[in-house]
């Protein structure tokens, strides 16, 4: 598979089939190869609401401009994993485990090469299903490449 062009595109506000169309009306190719899965996250089977959230790795040198779907999220922006971790503990930006887990792996790799080479070949060890121990402590979950 050759993609026809190569690099980061900024992508219309499009969604859904319309997004596959304007893919193939582009004579583009979604290189999705380059994705590297870091974990799966579910959330517990006691949980009220579940979700199945998968997180990925995708090394980028030049990112275009962020375009959210405000259907999806309330914001999005470039920070670098440290910075937002302190700006969980002053109480600015509120997060839930699966962020704070994957920041703070994040934290202990020395660069975006690092962070893929560590989550390579993590199949397997890849889903992640938070459990709360008797006292109601989350029992320690381990990421890629963790020991």
């Amino acid at each position: 598979m050759t993609p026809t062009t190569s690099g980061m595109r900024a992508v219309p506000k499009v969604k859904g089939r319309d997004f596959y169309h304007w893919v193939a009306d582009g004579g583009l190719e979604l290189a999705i190869e380059e994705l590297l899965l870091v974990s799966r996250w579910v959330t517990p089977e006691a949980s009220p609401r579940r979700f199945d959230t998968r997180f990925y790795l995708l090394g980028c040198v030049d990112p275009p401009e962020v375009r959210i779907d405000h259907d999806e999220l309330v914001g999005a922006f470039w920070e670098r994993p440290a910075v937002a971790l302190a700006r969980f503990e002053s109480g600015e930006w509120p997060m839930i485990l699966p962020t704070l887990a994957h920041l703070r792996w994040l934290t202990k790799r020395s660069g975006i090469a690092d962070a893929m080479e560590s989550a390579r070949g993590a199949d397997g060890r890849t889903m992640i299903e938070p459990r709360r121990a008797e006292d109601g402590s989350i029992l320690p979950i381990h990421m890629p490449a963790d020991p």
